[in-house]
């Protein structure tokens, strides 16, 4: 199943665990629904992969991207992608060219966290790692 909308607001603390919330976009990667047609993107654009924002199917690799946005997020303590640091808001124009070029949010202090959230962030889809990958890694920072 494809959450399509991991972002921090998302992730609740359940007795010290992380527990997903907001299912409101979440679908099987087989599934269409009327918010996620192929050619409309569903999602919160800072935490959306690249094909998420071109409106590609939905896919539990994009889930896997925006847990790589978030991680790098929790460890710089930055939203991701902001150009400057003055403004309230990332810049959307500058968002959707960074995400779809290729580009990457400013890494971490945190160089484990970093090469994570890189893996995370690869542009081709089956390059990322599962979520079952990953787990080992958070597991061991809970």
């Amino acid at each position: 199943m494809a959450h399509r909308d991991i972002k921090p607001a998302n992730i609740l603390l359940h007795k010290g665990e992380p527990k997903i919330a907001d299912f409101g976009l979440a679908t099987t990667a087989n599934t269409l629904r009327s918010n996620g047609t192929v050619g409309k993107p569903a999602g919160t654009p800072l935490y959306m992969a690249p094909e998420q924002l071109k409106g590609a199917a939905p896919h539990t690799s994009m889930d896997v991207y925006a847990f790589g946005v978030l991680l790098n997020e929790i460890h710089s303590e930055k939203m991701p992608y902001k150009d400057d640091p003055n403004l309230p808001d990332v810049n959307p124009f500058s968002l959707l060219y960074h995400v779809t070029s290729g580009g990457r949010p400013m890494p971490s202090a945190d160089k484990k966290a970093t090469a994570l959230a890189e893996r995370c962030w690869a542009q081709v889809p089956s390059e990322r790692p599962s979520m079952e990958e990953v787990r080992p890694t958070i597991e061991g920072w809970l």
